[in-house]
């Protein structure tokens, strides 16, 4: 497990509440947890499910590839109605808009300081309406504003450093801010949660961090997140994952370990205690998709791959995925994480073309020991080239139990 899971965010929690001063905190938010669901994790004692109990056959997407929308990695995919917005915030820095059949259709800005261009597309996401793309400059300190075939709108700049930004209902936004690492300190008292109007007036922030570079610079994935209309907000190393509404803070999801789940962290917590924890202990580590049938959460296991437990919103029962198939098809699944939702309950991966290739042998040998042949696979596997862009699989969650 890498040192450092979010770029720019060395975060950890010390509390659940900040100090109440003016517009610095969340008192005037109602405090809720009476829908709380419990994640039941026992390693010993666990409902197991494999992949072809969890998952449906897989549809493809082959993104086009030309040679003015080339990809190098997919940072984010949002998809709205009958487009798919990619954004590569790491090689080629852009965004990219394609339809649902992976044809190609424009670009969303572009990399430059001009009017309109963006110095960083580090996150991306759509407005209430979903009309409209926002993308967060963490350089510039601004978000500018996009339809979704690529004309710029407007762009507006921010009094705080973030990494992350989500829309709550059509008045306020959620930021994943970070203080400054020279003097340790922000306007917003080092509070990673920010919540502003649609203006970027400041409402509240909260969940209190600290950064001390000499002693403690772990931190959990992506603490923001949003799931259909829902937003979510996880502190670092901390067992509930927080729903964040206009009014109201709810503790949604809570991790109950009956084993092996890590020590309590704390401002006493050391770098070296961290990476024996890591060897030693299991905890979330921040990924978690929610889908109308299903919650699924990934888990940080010791010396082995993150794995994820399922949870089932019908019957309220949480199983283990143990990663093994029995339909080749689901090998694309090894060590990928779905990074968006399609529809209501499919999860949507991105595969790079090196990583078929590379399993190219492997597919064939599993598909002709269990007499299987899935031609959209086959066909793929026989056509795909390296210097391709990358592949989208969408899979259904059909939980057979």
């Amino acid at each position: 497990m890498k040192k450092i899971y979010l770029l720019l965010v060395l975060i950890l929690l010390t509390q659940q509440s900040c100090k109440n001063n003016k517009n610095n905190d969340f008192s005037e938010f109602k405090k809720s947890n009476s829908n709380l669901i419990e994640i039941k994790i026992d390693p010993q004692n666990h409902n197991v499910l494999t992949s072809d109990q969890i998952f449906g056959l897989p549809q493809i997407v082959r993104l086009e590839t030309l040679s003015n929308n080339l990809i190098g990695s997919i940072s984010q995919i949002l998809i709205q109605d009958s487009l798919i917005i990619i954004n590569d915030r790491q090689i080629s820095k852009s965004i990219m808009v394609f339809d649902l059949k992976g044809n190609f259709k424009n670009r969303i800005g572009q990399q430059g300081q001009g009017p309109g261009e963006y110095v960083s597309n580090w996150y991306v996401c759509l407005l209430p309406r979903k009309d409209k793309i926002a993308i967060l400059d963490d350089k510039t300190r601004k978000v500018l504003y996009y339809r979704f075939d690529g004309k710029f709108l407007y762009s507006k700049n921010l009094s705080f450093d973030a990494v992350s930004l989500e829309y709550i209902g059509s008045e306020m936004i959620a930021y994943l801010g970070f203080s400054n690492a020279e003097n340790n300190s922000s306007v917003y008292d080092n509070n990673p949660l920010i919540l502003t109007d649609s203006l970027n007036n400041s409402i509240a922030s909260g969940f209190k961090n600290f950064y001390k570079p000499d002693q403690f610079t772990y931190s959990t994935n992506y603490p923001l997140r949003k799931w259909g209309n829902n937003v979510y907000y996880n502190p670092s190393f901390n067992d509930t994952i927080f729903q964040v509404t206009e009014n109201e803070i709810i503790s949604r999801y809570f991790f109950n370990w009956t084993k092996y789940g890590m020590p309590k962290v704390t401002d006493k917590t050391t770098n070296e205690d961290m990476e024996r924890y890591l060897r030693e202990y299991m905890f979330f580590n921040g990924d978690f998709i929610e889908t109308q049938k299903a919650a699924i959460f990934y888990i940080h296991i010791p010396g082995q791959i993150p794995s994820f437990v399922i949870y089932d919103k019908t019957t309220n029962e949480t199983f283990f995925w143990n990663q093994q198939y029995k339909n080749p098809c689901f090998m694309m699944l090894y060590n990928v994480i779905p990074q968006a939702v399609y529809l209501e309950n499919t999860l949507v991966y991105s595969i790079s073309p090196a990583t078929l290739i590379t399993n190219k042998k492997a597919y064939y040998e599993v598909a002709q020991k269990e007499n299987i042949s899935i031609n959209n696979i086959d066909n793929l596997l026989e056509s795909v080239q390296e210097d391709d862009n990358p592949v989208l699989f969408f899979y259904p969650i059909n939980l057979k139990k």
